[in-house]
């Protein structure tokens, strides 16, 4: 009945919220009924649902099922994306070793990008300390923390704000040093090493 909807924001929505629901009990269901739905962006959508529920209660293993189970491609992309978000919320450093020894390519560079967007949404501050420590000069990372606190706009603590400022300072510090003071690839044992402070 979901699939057969008119309307593609409320199928999406159904679609989301069921696999939620069944995810909540049992995500090997959830994912055997994703495999029963023609449309891929069909699918692509339940199987998002269900590892929101997912990762929601143990990323790790929402990580790991996806990167062994699903096949290549948007949906195994997505299901990693949503994984690595929540995880980097409540251990940035264990999902980005998992990263680091799991994944390659352009996959690895979207796991990293949700790690920064998860981890910057937990703890901006932390998260930009430790993109400026690395020494990465990546748009799509700077991009992933920079946009939550655009999504913060309205947000005016002090801490807040002072975060702000001193990553802005931060990376004018970057950007104005010359390129042969700066190593042309980031540092990433530096990022390995770095242990959040909280």
């Amino acid at each position: 009945q979901i699939i057969a909807a008119d309307d593609p924001a409320h199928k999406a929505e159904d679609l989301n919220r069921l696999a939620r629901d069944i995810a909540a009990e049992d995500p090997d269901a959830a994912l055997e009924m994703a495999g029963e739905i023609p449309s891929e962006a069909d699918r692509v959508v339940f199987v998002r649902g269900a590892f929101e529920s997912w990762a929601a209660r143990d990323p790790g293993a929402a990580a790991a099922y996806a990167e062994a189970r699903l096949p290549a491609g948007e949906m195994r992309s997505e299901a990693i994306r949503v994984a690595m978000t929540a995880w980097a919320q409540v251990n940035p450093r264990a999902a980005f070793q998992w990263m680091e020894e799991r994944l390659s390519g352009p996959l690895k560079e979207e796991a990293l990008v949700a790690l920064a967007q998860g981890w910057s949404q937990r703890s901006p501050r932390q998260a930009a300390d430790w993109f400026v420590e690395t020494g990465s000069t990546s748009q799509p990372l700077l991009s992933a923390i920079a946009g939550t606190w655009a999504g913060r706009c309205s947000d005016t603590s002090p801490d807040l704000i002072a975060t702000r400022s001193s990553f802005e300072a931060s990376l004018g510090s970057l950007s104005s040093s010359s390129a042969s003071a700066r190593s042309s690839r980031p540092n990433w044992r530096k990022a390995a090493d770095w242990s959040p402070r909280w």
